[in-house]
């Protein structure tokens, strides 16, 4: 709302808006009394979280947006309370990969002692004929 009007005076320099924000300032035993009360209203909400995870993840976005962040999305507020970040799920097609690789060592595996057993390939995977 820096945008000037017909005046051409920016909105946060006129007069009027420069006594609204002298009288806007608080001092730190003010946001200090504040959170204390803060803290007491939500302490009796914390019982109701079904895990004791849950409540200090609320707490510490509380706290993150109460802060001076710049941003106050997720990531810098779990950041800046040293909430190191969960690696994603893997994605279908890894765990497909994932299987297939263990499933084509398996069956290399049973191909190995079968060759050794009998001398033959089994007859499904018999790697010069075909079926």
């Amino acid at each position: 709302m820096h945008t000037p009007e017909a005046t051409g005076t920016p909105l946060l320099e006129r007069p009027q808006a420069r006594d609204l924000l002298a009288e806007a300032k608080v001092t730190g035993r003010q946001v200090e009394g504040c959170a204390r009360r803060l803290d007491r209203f939500l302490k009796r909400y914390w019982p109701l979280f079904y895990r004791k995870e849950q409540a200090h993840n609320a707490r510490i976005v509380i706290q993150g947006l109460l802060s001076g962040l710049a941003r106050k999305t997720a990531e810098p507020i779990a950041r800046a309370h040293g909430v190191h970040r969960l690696r994603p799920p893997p994605s279908p097609g890894r765990i497909a990969r994932e299987i297939t690789a263990v499933l084509t060592r398996n069956q290399q595996s049973r191909i190995y002692h079968w060759h050794a057993r009998t001398g033959q390939f089994p007859p499904r995977l018999n790697p010069g004929g075909s079926g």
